[in-house]
């Protein structure tokens, strides 16, 4: 198990409720700490999807409050939410590539929308993560040609590509082969020793994640 050794909250929860589809939270209050790799579980319809929107901002029908880094995600202004944006990677069960991107493009998007690198930084650092990730060879390819595990690794790449300080995986590595994603597995896990990033991930399956995380949250 990979030790955590900040004590600075990143995601504070207090007392937050909602009644989604996604399933009903009933004054759900925890502290993810700067450094944590946190593993987050439950069975079908036990409130974490809708946990995640409420994370991501997308749905703010909820009480109680959700802070990161000590500011509410309901109180944000534009330029905060900017800033949100850049500090977040997300990645989710349907992977949500852009079809008609190839898998450069999609990856590089990021750097386009929310940084201000030209275009050979943009390259640089993508082509330098996609080598990580054994993504060469699918450089040029769109999603509809790649495999399930390209795909995912693809996925990945783009919710690091900006190096966010909070990275939340929904169900990511469900029904994945371990040798296929090796790759992304060994980034994954020298990104949890980094002790200024925290990851939230989302599993059926938290037993597979003991050597790295550093909390469990049922």
């Amino acid at each position: 198990m990979i030790e955590s050794i900040h004590k600075e909250p990143i995601l504070q929860l207090r007392n937050v409720t909602s009644e989604l589809s996604g399933g009903f939270l009933h004054d759900l209050t925890f502290n993810i700490h700067k450094g944590d790799n946190c593993i987050l579980f439950g069975p079908e319809s036990c409130g974490i999807d809708s946990l995640v929107s409420h994370i991501l901002g997308v749905n703010e029908e909820y009480k109680g409050e959700i802070q990161y880094k000590n500011y509410k995600i309901k109180d944000l202004d534009y330029d905060e939410k900017h800033v949100f944006k850049k500090e977040l990677g997300y990645m989710h069960r349907e992977f949500g590539l852009i079809s008609n991107m190839t898998v450069y493009q999609n990856i590089s998007l990021p750097l386009e929308y929310h940084s201000d690198c030209n275009t050979d930084m943009i390259k640089s650092r993508v082509m330098e993560l996609m080598m990580e990730l054994n993504l060469e060879s699918c450089k040029n390819m769109r999603p509809i040609d790649l495999t399930g595990s390209e795909i995912l690794r693809t996925s990945f790449a783009r919710s690091v590509i900006l190096d966010p300080d909070l990275l939340l995986l929904q169900y990511v590595f469900e029904a994945q082969s371990p040798l296929n994603i090796q790759s992304l597995i060994s980034k994954l896990y020298s990104r949890a020793r980094n002790p200024h990033k925290t990851i939230l991930l989302m599993t059926y399956e938290p037993e597979k994640f003991v050597d790295l995380a550093t909390k469990y949250i049922m």
